[in-house]
């Protein structure tokens, strides 16, 4: 994989998803400053950023239930966001991994067998989510919801090599 940043763009994606701090955690919603949930926070970074389009993040897509995770036949949370970001690495949140910032993050929360939560990386291991009750920073090797959980890491700045 190469790792690439076209005239900042990474650095762009990292600055909007700061403009979403303490807006309200609201299961559905998608409107920075009002109310937003996990999902919406990374696909409207991805908007705001020109990495995709509101009908390539939202086009079809049915409204999710606070315990949709629990009955989810497949990993609709990573299908969505493969459309615009290459899969980098799956593991453990660890200092050590090579997290690049503007990676979206997701993690198996809340013993799920399926991914149901995600988050942006602002410089690792420090990354930004939408969880109640607002937007906010969390180390994700020390915060419950992501330290010491599987983790799948995504670039929208990859492109496959070879």
């Amino acid at each position: 994989m190469i790792y690439y940043d076209l005239g900042g763009r990474r650095a762009a994606l990292v600055e909007i998803a700061k403009t979403f701090v303490g807006t309200p955690y609201v299961l559905g919603a998608r409107v920075k400053g009002a109310g937003i949930d996990c999902a919406s926070f990374l696909g409207q970074c991805l908007i705001e950023s020109g990495l995709a389009t509101a009908e390539s993040v939202y086009g079809g897509l049915e409204v999710y239930h606070q315990d949709w995770h629990l009955h989810a036949p497949d990993e609709r949370y990573m299908l969505r966001l493969l459309r615009h970001a290459q899969k980098a690495m799956e593991g453990v949140a660890s200092k050590s991994s090579r997290i690049e910032p503007g990676n979206l993050l997701l993690c198996r929360a809340f013993g799920t067998r399926k991914y149901s939560h995600g988050g942006i990386v602002i410089k690792w291991p420090m990354i930004l989510h939408a969880i109640a009750p607002c937007v906010r920073w969390a180390d994700a090797t020390r915060d419950p919801m992501w330290a010491h959980r599987e983790i799948a890491v995504f670039d929208p700045f990859a492109t496959r090599t070879g």
